[in-house]
C-alpha cells in the first residue's frame, strides 16, 4: 500500500499528463485531421514532438502541483507549465519545423527555413489566454480533485468513478486549446490544407472548374494552367509566410511527375497556383550562356555580380545544360545544372519563393 502522500503525488502526475496531453490534442488535433491528404513530410513529426514536450510538461506540472502546500502555488505551477507549453506551440511551426528540416537533409544545415514571423508572437499570446487561464483554475483546485479522486479508488486502483473525475475537465482543456489552436496554427495549416484539396478534387474533376469554384467558394480555377501536369502522388510543403498586412502564404507542391508547383494563398483563399520551376531553369540557362540577367525579360531572380561573372566563367564547361531541382526545404531550393555529356555540374543554393536570389553555388 502505498503512502496518501505519494500516492497523492502519482494522481497528480497522472492528471498533470492527462491535461498536457488534452491541450495538445485541442491544439495540433484539428490539423492532424485536416492534413491527413496533403502528404507533409515534416509536420507529423514536429506535433509529435509538441505532443510528447506537452506531456512531459503537464506530467511534471502535475507531480509539482501534488506536492505543493498552497493553492495559490500550485496555480503559479500550472499558469508556468500553460506558457511553457504555447510558448512551444507557437515556435514549432518555425524552429521547430526548421530543426526538423536540417536533420531531414544536412545540405540545409544552420539555414533560416522558417523563421519567426513577426506577426507570430501577436498571435501567440492571443492564443495563449485561454490556456493559461483554464489550467491555472485547475492547478488551484487540483487538491480538491485528486482528494476526491484519491476516495474513490478501489484497493488504490482507478475505478469507473475515479476515471469519471479524471477525464471530466479534459473537456474543458481540449476546447481551450482548439480557441488556441485558431489563432497559432490555423493561419499556417488552413493554407496548406485548402491546396490539398485543390490538387486532389480538381485534378480529377472533369467539369469546368469555374462552375465547381462557384459551387463551393473555392478556386478550383487556380490550378487551371497546371492542371495537365497533377498527375500521380504529392507532397506539400510550406514555403514561406507573412502573415501581417499581406496575409500571403505560399504552399509548394511536388509530383511524382516531377512536377512542381506554387501555390500563392491571399486572405485565406487560393489565388493561383503556377510552375515553379521556370523562373530558376531561366535564370541558370541565362547566367551561364553569359548575357547580362538585366536583358532576359523573363527572369525573377536577384543574382550578384560576383555570382554572374562566376556563372558565366564555368558556363562553356556545363554547355546547354541539364537542369533539375536536387532538393528543397521551404523557400530555399537546390539546383543543379549538370553537363549533357556528365562528369561536371554546378550546384546552386536560391531562396526565396516569391522574391528570388541566388545564394551560392559550388563545383560538384
Amino acid at each position: 500500500m502505498l503512502e496518501p502522500a505519494v500516492l497523492q503525488r502519482r494522481l497528480g502526475a497522472l492528471s498533470g499528463g492527462l491535461t498536457g496531453l488534452a491541450l495538445a490534442a485541442g491544439l495540433w488535433g484539428p490539423g492532424a485531421l485536416g492534413l491527413r491528404l496533403a502528404n507533409m513530410p515534416l509536420y507529423y513529426p514536429s506535433i509529435l514532438l509538441g505532443g510528447l514536450g506537452a506531456l512531459v510538461v503537464g506530467t511534471l506540472a502535475g507531480w509539482l502541483a501534488a506536492r505543493a502546500s498552497r493553492l495559490l502555488l500550485a496555480g503559479l505551477i500550472w499558469l508556468a507549465a500553460a506558457g511553457l507549453i504555447m510558448l512551444m506551440a507557437g515556435h514549432l511551426p518555425f524552429e521547430g519545423r526548421t530543426l526538423l528540416a536540417w536533420l531531414a537533409d544536412r545540405r540545409f544545415w544552420g539555414l533560416p527555413i522558417y523563421p519567426f514571423d513577426d506577426t507570430a508572437q501577436t498571435r501567440l499570446v492571443v492564443g495563449s489566454l485561454l490556456p493559461a487561464l483554464m489550467l491555472t483554475a485547475l492547478g488551484l483546485v487540483q487538491d480538491y480533485r485528486l482528494e476526491g479522486i484519491q476516495s474513490s479508488l478501489n484497493a488504490q486502483r482507478l475505478g469507473p468513478r475515479a476515471w469519471l473525475l479524471l477525464l471530466l475537465p479534459m473537456a474543458l482543456v481540449v476546447g481551450a486549446g482548439l480557441a488556441a489552436n485558431d489563432a497559432v496554427n490555423q493561419p499556417l495549416d488552413g493554407p496548406v490544407a485548402q491546396v490539398a484539396q485543390i490538387i486532389t478534387v480538381g485534378r480529377a474533376y472533369t467539369g469546368d472548374l469555374d462552375a465547381l469554384s462557384r459551387q463551393t467558394g473555392l478556386n478550383y480555377s487556380s490550378i487551371a494552367s497546371v492542371r495537365p501536369e497533377l498527375t500521380g502522388g504529392f507532397r506539400l510543403m510550406l514555403g514561406e509566410a507573412a502573415l501581417g498586412d499581406e496575409k500571403v502564404v505560399v504552399v509548394v507542391a511536388s509530383f511524382d511527375s516531377d512536377a512542381w508547383i506554387n501555390c500563392r494563398v491571399l486572405v485565406d483563399q487560393v489565388s493561383f497556383c503556377q510552375d515553379a520551376a521556370t523562373p530558376y531553369v531561366t535564370e541558370l540557362k541565362t547566367l551561364l550562356a553569359g548575357p547580362d540577367p538585366g536583358q532576359c525579360a523573363d527572369c525573377q531572380v536577384q543574382v550578384s555580380p560576383t555570382w554572374q561573372a562566376w556563372l558565366r566563367d564555368r558556363g562553356p564547361r556545363v554547355g546547354a545544360p541539364q537542369i533539375s531541382r536536387l532538393a528543397q526545404q521551404g523557400s530555399y531550393v537546390l539546383m543543379r545544372a549538370a553537363s549533357p555529356a556528365g562528369g561536371y555540374a554546378l550546384d546552386c543554393l536560391f531562396q526565396g519563393n516569391r522574391t528570388i536570389s541566388l545564394e551560392r553555388c559550388q563545383e560538384e
